[in-house]
């Protein structure tokens, strides 16, 4: 059975994993606000602490860690031996775990399967080499 795990980054920088909790928030006093949603992360291990974290951080745990690549969350950018940059998505149109393939020549879309990954980091010397969220320059300058 597959894990379903997420991760959050606080206000602090700092990254939490475990339980996602979204909780709905209405202030009943001031009738001028909107309601509004508030995203916590419950953490998996000793303690399980709630720390609230911001919504664009929030990643899903798409493949566990095995002894043959670290843990892969939604939002990583993987790098290829040959520099192909490639950030974990979610595609809501085919339901499933994605990547999109950034290089010189443009941007394409794999679909992503464990064995794909375990290929990948086997066989084509992928690395994780960062996140959208803590390395956006990953993605967003071209190839030099």
């Amino acid at each position: 059975m597959r894990k379903i795990l997420f991760r959050g980054c606080d206000g602090t920088g700092k990254w939490h994993e475990g339980s996602l909790i979204v909780i709905s928030v209405k202030k009943p006093v001031q009738k001028d606000v909107a309601p509004y949603k508030e995203y916590y992360i419950k953490g998996r291990h000793f303690g399980r602490v709630e720390m609230e974290v911001a919504p664009e951080t929030i990643g899903q745990l798409v493949s566990p860690a095995t002894k043959d690549h670290p843990d892969i969350w939604e939002g990583d950018i993987i790098e290829d031996e040959d520099g192909y940059r490639l950030e974990v998505q979610f595609d809501p149109y085919r339901h499933a775990f994605c990547l999109i393939v950034r290089c010189e020549e443009g941007t394409a879309f794999e679909s992503l399967c464990e064995g794909y990954i375990d290929f990948m980091f086997n066989e084509g010397g992928a690395k994780v080499v960062g996140n959208i969220h803590d390395n956006p320059e990953l993605i967003t300058k071209p190839f030099s």
